[in-house]
């Protein structure tokens, strides 16, 4: 529930009110809403698949279901999906880092340090930043309410007004950019589910921690809508960050910004391990490797220029991750998965007609 509730996080908590409130405008939360309802159907695909072949990831389902050859190209659709999310995660990092806070300072500095964090904590294993992110789950809470109550009080509810102004079509079309940002994005998580002790508890933490972590993004769009109105929302690149900004109680609590990059720091490092890790962890498997280990490092050094060469500017990034790059996150997260569950269901079906 809180690597959950972490990966949902991510980035999400920085760019997903800007994102969603471009197409949506002030009904933007309410489409953050229909989003995490649709998550947790995605969600619940995913245990299907799971209880279905619980001992598998999704590398090991492909081939289980579509045969050795095909089963490594959909397995290597996944890993690459992956690796472009990471490669854009880290990018995200050294992009705020060197605007945000130290402007003067190289995007590599950044990079470097992070990725050799990754590199550690992909080496111990999943138990160690599963320890890890549960020990900071209540600060990341408490953080997360001390910004939501001390911004609440300049909400300014015309600026959420009308609601429905654009009538169904506005959160139709911004919905689907919540529902592959990060919605589909929670397919990765299908590589560690085989690893947890009590896989019937795994998949209700599964919904509980898509259902917080969905509510903790449309509650930050609301508040960011409310604060800073449409047209703000949109033309700040971090409007979470802004907010954070604004914060002012006595002119003396104030200029608290850090509160949101920690919140962020630490659930994109979540989102990130997760995804190095499903990375390494599916070559092995693709490969036939006993051990993932040895492939930490290679593929931890190729990461470094990937996350500079994967975009060259933070405008390039928000221009090629609209509409076209929702349909394929929806497409790897949601299509591929459904594919291969009705591929099993017909494949067993068939065998069972057979021995009949």
């Amino acid at each position: 529930m809180v690597l959950v509730v972490f990966y949902i996080l991510g980035s999400a908590i920085l760019f997903i009110p800007g994102k969603l409130t471009v197409p949506g405008k002030q009904d933007s939360w309410i489409a953050a809403l229909v989003a995490t309802g649709i998550g947790l159907l995605i969600v619940s695909l995913y245990n299907v698949i799971m209880r279905r072949n619980p001992t598998m990831t999704i590398v090991e389902y492909s081939e289980h279901v579509l045969g050795k050859w095909f089963g490594k190209i959909v397995a290597l659709i996944f890993l690459s999906f992956f690796y472009i999310l990471i490669g854009l995660d880290v990018r995200d990092i050294g992009d705020f880092l060197s605007t945000q806070v130290m402007p003067e300072t190289p995007i590599q500095a950044f990079f470097i340090p992070f990725l050799c964090v990754v590199i550690f904590g992909a080496r111990y294993g999943l138990e160690v930043y599963a320890r890890f992110a549960e020990l900071f789950f209540p600060v990341i809470l408490l953080l997360y309410f001390i910004l939501v109550i001390s911004i609440s009080p300049q909400i300014k509810l015309e600026n959420i007004q009308p609601v429905f102004e654009h009538g169904i079509k506005g959160i139709a079309t911004a919905a689907p950019v919540m529902i592959g940002f990060p919605m589909s994005e929670l397919v990765a998580l299908l590589m560690i589910y085989p690893y947890v002790n009590q896989q019937i508890m795994a998949a209700k933490g599964f919904l509980i921690g898509t259902l917080i972590g969905g509510m903790m993004l449309t509650l930050i769009t609301f508040i960011s809508i409310g604060v800073l109105g449409p047209f703000g929302t949109v033309s700040t690149s971090y409007p979470s960050y802004l907010l954070a900004q604004k914060i002012n109680i006595g002119d003396f609590f104030q200029r608290v910004e850090a509160i949101i990059a920690v919140i962020w720091f630490f659930t994109l490092f979540t989102r990130v391990i997760i995804f190095f890790y499903a990375i390494v962890l599916g070559l092995a498997q693709i490969m036939k490797l006993k051990d993932y280990r040895p492939l930490i490092i290679p593929i931890g050094l190729i990461l470094l220029p990937f996350a500079q060469t994967v975009s060259p500017n933070f405008i390039h990034i928000i221009q090629t991750t609209k509409y076209e790059w929702v349909m394929y996150q929806i497409t790897c997260g949601v299509i591929f998965p459904l594919l291969l569950l009705g591929g099993d269901t017909l494949r067993k079906y068939l065998g069972h007609m057979y021995r009949k």
